[in-house]
């Protein structure tokens, strides 16, 4: 048997979810507090609120200093290759996608099933 503490705001749905909980034989319910829900709540915001101010203060701090991607990568001690590899690899990735567009557009639909490389047409 599980020993539960329901922690919920509403007094319909707290009181719904002890009998409920209750009359499956599982649970057994310990205990019914409103106060919990509010304080997660808050701390949660809170959290979210310091992650917010963290990342638009670490993008503050690189544009004052003028640094680039390089520069933040040797400071971290991250190797530069490998920031320039992904980075063109991302912008590679974007660049096929733009320009496939119309290839994937102009295939015409079939209900037969075939793989997408065959149903590519060459654009002259």
């Amino acid at each position: 048997m599980i020993n539960l503490l329901i922690v919920e705001d509403g007094d319909k749905l707290r009181e719904a979810l002890r009998i409920g909980l209750e009359n499956t034989g599982a649970v057994k319910v310990i205990g019914v507090t409103p106060r919990g829900e509010r304080i997660l709540d808050v701390v949660g915001g809170i959290v979210f609120f310091a992650f917010a101010v963290g990342w638009v203060w670490s993008i503050a701090s690189v544009r004052e200093l003028g640094a680039t991607h390089r520069v933040a990568a040797r400071s971290m001690g991250i190797s530069v290759g490998l920031v320039s590899f992904h980075l063109r690899r991302a912008e590679r990735h974007l660049v096929k996608r733009l320009v496939d567009v119309p290839t994937w557009s102009s295939t015409t639909p079939t209900m037969r099933r075939t793989s997408r490389t065959r149903q590519r047409t060459p654009q002259s």
